[in-house]
């Protein structure tokens, strides 16, 4: 996990360091983006009955989500654009009781194509790249293990926008594959989003 925290590091920073050289270069107005919010996700993962509380699950893609990256307009049409968003992040999402619990983990490389209209309405649409995704427990929970490949998913996302602040809803695709297992895990589902710019 480590590791795919450093890859997540490296690549925001080399985004950063080429938005930097391509708005010093070309006066863009490339800005600086802080993106958080939270998928609903698909496929059950796993389901824990604590002691001392009800039942929890977690589900494939399911969770909190940060993100750091870039906004880069590639053409304008009147006062409507459109704009590139590169962003690498990690999402985490777990389920706690007294005697143990479950969590889900990865860190997701995005690409977003998105059109922005004059009226603030945005439509986009892209790639996620998720690296190490991976269920874990602890306690009562600690047989829960288990490691998935790097999965490759697509977004599709509405929002509105001001200067400062993106608000929407997105829709997400991506199955995963466990490393020991051979059936495929749907993560699949809605969630929502919210993009600070600076």
């Amino acid at each position: 996990m480590y590791n795919s925290f450093k890859v997540v590091a490296a690549v925001c920073l080399a985004l950063f360091v080429s938005a930097g050289n391509v708005q010093a270069e070309e006066d863009s107005d490339m800005k600086y983006l802080v993106q958080f919010g939270w998928d609903l996700g698909g496929d059950v993962l796993a389901r824990v009955q604590y002691v001392n509380g009800p039942a929890a699950r977690v589900s494939a893609n399911e969770g909190f989500f940060l993100d750091l990256g870039v906004a880069i307009p590639n053409f304008n049409m009147g006062d409507s654009f459109v704009e590139t968003q590169l962003m690498g992040g990690w999402k985490y999402v777990t389920t706690t009781g007294s005697n143990g619990k479950v969590s889900f983990t990865s860190f997701p490389l995005t690409a977003i194509e998105q059109f922005v209209w004059s009226n603030g309405i945005t439509l986009g649409g892209g790639v996620t790249y998720q690296l190490a995704p991976d269920l874990s427990g602890t306690g009562v929970a600690a047989t829960v293990q288990v490691k998935m490949d790097n999965a490759l998913g697509y977004i599709g996302q509405v929002g509105y926008t001001s200067k400062m602040a993106t608000f929407g809803v997105r829709y997400t695709k991506i199955e995963y594959q466990p490393k020991l297992y051979t059936g495929k895990i749907k993560g699949d589902g809605y969630g929502f989003y919210a993009q600070i710019r600076f």
